[in-house]
């Protein structure tokens, strides 16, 4: 299990035009809130998988197979996450097999 102080969906944290919401973990270090939100993630994807499995698309987001995740990054962090010429979020979309959109 992981030590997190608390979970929580924040309603007044929403970004015009952009459907969904707001996860918030809050945590004492950057270690838990990583395992934190490897666990969130493991269980939607687990979630979505037996959805699919039992042909209840109704139930997924727009209908589709797909799970959409948004990570909001801090300004000063966004070059590193780029990387020089693109190299380190090409590593991650080649890693990951995820399309990652930087806008």
């Amino acid at each position: 299990m992981f030590n997190c102080e608390s979970v929580s969906l924040d309603d007044a944290m929403q970004i015009p035009d952009i459907p969904g919401r707001t996860l918030v973990l809050k945590a004492d270090s950057i270690n838990n809130k990583y395992e934190a939100l490897q666990n969130v993630l493991k269980t939607l994807l687990d979630c979505q998988a037996d959805l699919i499995k039992r042909k209840i698309r109704n139930s997924l987001p727009n209908s589709t197979t797909s799970l959409d995740i948004m990570i909001l990054i801090p300004e000063t962090l966004v070059a590193m996450v780029i990387g020089g010429k693109g190299r380190q979020i090409k590593a991650f979309m080649d890693e990951s097999g995820a399309d990652i959109v930087v806008n």
